[in-house]
């Protein structure tokens, strides 16, 4: 008899518990996932990755150093007041001479989305290009980001750069002042590229901006054979990596560009700037 109510006990008991079970559907249902914490959200990688060949400068703008102050002030000019800065790349290329009015007046300077040289492509790219008259011209691409990009305050990135772009310039080539082939330079910096150094009537980065993890082994040269006669434009992709703090505010300014020493002309036409920024964990 005992064991019969024990037996009837064990039943009640089983079927109480299915029965709560089916009522509270809540009790088995797994628990939610945790919210993702703030290391954890701060260790997602950013993205920058920019085509020229839709027309669009997609916020970079150009910066020119290491030039006189009155080739520096005309440019300017010529860009406040709508002016053309004249011929581009192809053109001079072209015409086989400098014997410009805009060579006299700032060294050739020019800069913005251009066509491309047809040997390249239909498309647009983003030209820089000068004639180097004082051994020493910077021309570069900047670009600001920050918050809105995903860059989190005061922390440190890995920021891997990978630009492509158009060149004439061949192996073994040579000219007045060194090779005509320019050293590439990558990086980033929390202060504005636009800044200003003055020094012995040159306008130059101010200082903070450009340091030397920022320069490369990689060149301008498009990989042809030097010839005298024929330059024609060949992409060319180089990659670099540097690290970073961020400001306190997010803000940091990406860099890429090139330092030459070869006293006369040079184009480049940029199609494409990638950056890809990992957070560093404290």
């Amino acid at each position: 008899m005992l064991t019969r109510e024990i037996f009837c006990s064990v039943i009640a008991l089983s079927l109480f518990s299915a029965c709560s079970s089916e009522s509270d559907p809540e009790s088995s249902a797994s628990p939610p996932a945790p919210a993702a914490s703030e290391s954890e959200i701060v260790t997602r990688d950013i993205v920058i990755d920019d085509a020229f060949t839709d027309g669009d400068a997609h916020g970079w703008q150009a910066v020119m150093r290491d030039i006189p102050v009155d080739i520096l002030a005309e440019v300017e000019r010529r860009v406040a007041s709508g002016e053309s800065l004249g011929p581009t790349g192809v053109e001079v290329r072209d015409a086989r001479h400098f014997d410009f009015p805009e060579e006299r007046s700032h060294w050739l300077i020019n800069f913005g989305i251009k066509p491309l040289p047809p040997e390249v492509s239909a498309e647009t790219g983003f030209l820089l290009q000068g004639n180097n008259h004082s051994d020493d011209l910077d021309m570069s691409l900047v670009k600001k980001i920050g918050p809105a990009e995903g860059v989190k305050p005061s922390t440190r990135y890995t920021i891997a750069i990978e630009e492509t772009f158009a060149s004439n310039a061949q192996a073994g080539g040579f000219g007045v002042g060194g090779a005509e082939t320019l050293q590439v330079w990558m990086g980033a910096t929390t202060k504005d590229p636009n800044e200003k150094r003055i020094a012995l009537g040159h306008v130059h980065f101010a200082e903070g901006i450009k340091d030397g993890d920022f320069f490369t082994n990689e060149t301008t040269a498009n990989g042809l054979p030097f010839q005298l006669g024929s330059k024609p434009f060949k992409l060319v992709t180089v990659e670099h990596s540097i690290v970073r703090e961020s400001a306190p505010d997010g803000t940091l300014w990406l860099m890429v560009g090139t330092h030459s020493g070869y006293e006369s002309f040079s184009a480049l036409y940029y199609t494409k700037v990638r950056a890809k920024l990992t957070p560093l964990r404290p």
